[in-house]
């Protein structure tokens, strides 16, 4: 009995000190980071046919982005500040710090713009055929880290509804096929059956077959199913709205003068809340 004993306080000792070994690593990455000193800050500029999103990451704890998707004369804009932890911060940091003072200008698809403390800037242009392992890994985490895709669907789903409640189905189908394919398999868990691919199979045959408002419902239904699913699973966390950082980085973006383009949907009107 004494021996186990022992060995029981042994054992709690052994544990209580990698937790505290623990707590102490990952404070001491975001006091490592939180230092003003050290940190490179970001912005990343994605486009694709309909849609353009700049990333803007200025401080360890959060990221922001704005999300424009172009369809029909009409701009859904979309605005959203997540939340980032300290280790997602310092393994982003480490990438970032890999091709700060590199130049690169090999496409526009993709533009990344950092500035190390000290002034020091860097700008690497480049696009899906040039991309590089290296580029790769930090735009997926650029796009994981800020959940482009999820918040991309959600400005596409935004836009549709926007159209259904003109009266014009087959643009808001456009905007959800939009938000469907920006979402992907993203969205996928074992934890829920997935029956929105045979939704989708009806909704293509009654399009095709004329009965385009039961295909447009039944487009916004898949669309919105697999962003709560992608929701519940991931728990994209918000952060603060920094609407003054966003405007500062949108200032010359060039769909910012929309006055041409068409009206507006404005991103602060909607969010997850809606769904």
């Amino acid at each position: 009995m004494v021996n186990l004993s022992a060995s029981a306080v042994s054992i709690a000792f052994f544990l209580s000190f990698w937790f505290v070994l623990i707590h102490y690593d990952e404070e001491s990455i975001a006091m490592q980071i939180d230092n003003e000193a050290v940190f490179i800050t970001a912005r990343f500029q994605y486009q694709r046919p309909h849609e353009r999103t700049t990333i803007v990451w200025v401080e360890p704890s959060s990221i922001s982005l704005t999300t424009h998707i172009s369809l029909h004369n009409e701009i859904a804009v979309l605005k959203k500040t997540w939340r980032t932890t300290a280790v997602e911060s310092q393994q982003m940091q480490t990438l970032l710090g890999e091709v700060s003072g590199l130049s690169l200008r090999v496409g526009l698809d993709f533009v990344l713009s950092l500035e190390q403390p000290g002034g020091i800037r860097t700008q690497l242009a480049w696009d899906p055929a040039t991309e590089t392992e290296q580029l790769q890994r930090i735009r997926n985490s650029f796009e994981k880290l800020s959940h482009l895709q999820y918040t991309e669907a959600l400005a596409a789903l935004a836009s549709g509804r926007n159209f259904l409640e003109k009266g014009k189905l087959k643009d808001a189908i456009d905007a959800f096929r939009i938000g469907i394919e920006a979402l992907g398999d993203r969205y996928e868990s074992l934890a829920v059956i997935d029956d929105t691919g045979a939704k989708l199979v009806l909704a293509e045959h009654n399009l095709s077959t004329g009965k385009v408002a039961e295909a447009a419902a039944l487009f916004d239904r898949v669309l919105e199913g697999r962003i709560l699913v992608y929701r519940d699973q991931f728990k994209p966390e918000p952060w603060k709205e920094r609407i003054d950082q966003l405007d500062a980085a949108e200032r010359g973006h060039p769909l910012a003068a929309h006055g041409s383009r068409g009206k507006v949907v404005p991103g602060t009107t909607f969010s997850d809340s809606v769904l």
